[in-house]
């Protein structure tokens, strides 16, 4: 299973055929070569709530995820400040236009918005629990060895079953893809610039 092909996956609780949303993104740790969980915004009793659902409840069935959980049960996934990234700067007390000594006018809490969307990793918002990673943003990210850079992200191949991370799919300039075991793969910094693997791997 492509984690590519996974994003957008419709997601159903244990207790309904309904779907209760899709997938959002997926959170991965590196390190332990295994998917936490996925994000998704799902309907609950007080409307649609963003949920970092864990992999343990989760199985793949019928092109959809059966996430073991009823409804009732949701409220303990809802995204919270443990998941949620703060604002780098906060919108609530900024004026929405300022008036200078000279007559210009700027607009500090459109600056701070448009900040705030530069400096977010992701469209969602929200930090991947467990020192884990999101694969929205291992997308496109180089791929170095000890050769230098041998290509950039493109996918995941999981285990349906186990819900782990077996190979990473670069795409790289002139040979096509590459397809390297997700073992080789030993650093990811937290500024997720790029990504480290052990050595240079031939497809397979």
């Amino acid at each position: 299973m492509n984690l590519s092909k996974l994003l957008k996956h419709p997601i159903v609780l244990r207790s309904d055929d309904k779907p209760a949303g899709d997938v959002w993104d997926v959170a991965i740790h590196p390190a332990n070569h295994q998917v936490l969980g996925i994000l998704s915004e799902l309907e609950m009793q007080k409307g649609r709530a963003l949920c970092f659902l864990p992999h343990g409840r989760l199985e793949q069935r019928d092109r959809v995820l059966v996430f073991n959980a009823c409804a009732e049960e949701l409220n303990e996934f809802s995204v919270n400040n443990t998941y949620g990234k703060d604002q780098a700067v906060s919108l609530e007390n900024l004026p929405p236009v300022v008036v200078g000594p000279f007559g210009y006018t700027v607009s500090p809490s459109m600056m701070a918005a448009v900040l705030n969307a530069q400096l977010k990793g992701t469209d969602h918002g929200a930090s991947a629990p467990g020192n884990g990673v999101w694969f929205s943003e291992l997308i496109d990210l180089p791929v170095f060895d000890a050769s230098g850079e041998i290509g950039h992200c493109k996918d995941i191949v999981l285990d349906a079953d186990t819900f782990e991370c077996k190979t990473l799919v670069l795409e790289t300039a002139h040979h096509g893809p590459l397809h390297v075991p997700f073992k080789a793969v030993r650093n990811v910094p937290e500024d997720m610039t790029h990504i480290v693997i052990q050595e240079s791997n031939a497809p397979f």
